[in-house]
């Protein structure tokens, strides 16, 4: 079984579906905290909202912890996050719960929740396996300049071929 950090693209959905009634799916996916943070950062930029900003620092205390665990064995990260991350990740999920519960449903905000809280098990999964990172920024960058600036007029096209790319260099 093998494991996929991706964003939420819808396109990447269909990889993640059992083959069968009650048989476990090949591929495990894996969510992506940049793109979690990315929802709170662009909200907070555009209308300093103070909840934003409090899910931004929330997250960036998860960072630190990753940055000081750069470079250590997978063993040492998986140990680590479950020591400092999963008791912040279980506070993060709480408050996120509750701020949920208070804002209007079609709100900026309700919509950077949702994404996380629709996301969470994939999101926590990072600190289950050390090999594994926090978001997927390095194969991001590593494919960005074969896919972006391709001319091929929607979206999901692009990023289906950037995903073909990414897989194709594992094989």
């Amino acid at each position: 079984m093998g494991k996929l950090q991706v964003d939420g693209y819808a396109g990447f959905e269909a990889m993640f579906v059992p083959p069968a009634h009650n048989v476990p799916s090949n591929i495990v996916e894996v969510s992506c905290w940049a793109h979690v943070r990315r929802g709170f950062f662009d909200l907070y930029e555009a209308t300093g909202s103070p909840t934003a900003q409090e899910a931004i620092e929330r997250i960036k205390a998860l960072y630190t912890i990753e940055t000081a665990i750069r470079g250590e064995s997978a063993e040492v990260r998986r140990a680590m996050r479950q020591e400092h991350a999963a008791p912040l990740l279980a506070e993060l999920h709480g408050w996120m719960v509750r701020v949920r519960t208070e804002v209007e449903n079609d709100s900026a905000i309700a919509k950077a929740l949702n994404y996380a809280l629709n996301r969470w098990q994939a999101l926590v999964r990072y600190t289950e396996d050390g090999h594994l990172e926090i978001d997927n920024n390095i194969a991001e960058r590593s494919v960005r300049g074969s896919c972006v600036g391709k001319k091929y007029g929607k979206v999901e096209i692009m990023k289906g071929f950037c995903l073909l790319r990414v897989i194709g260099s594992a094989a």
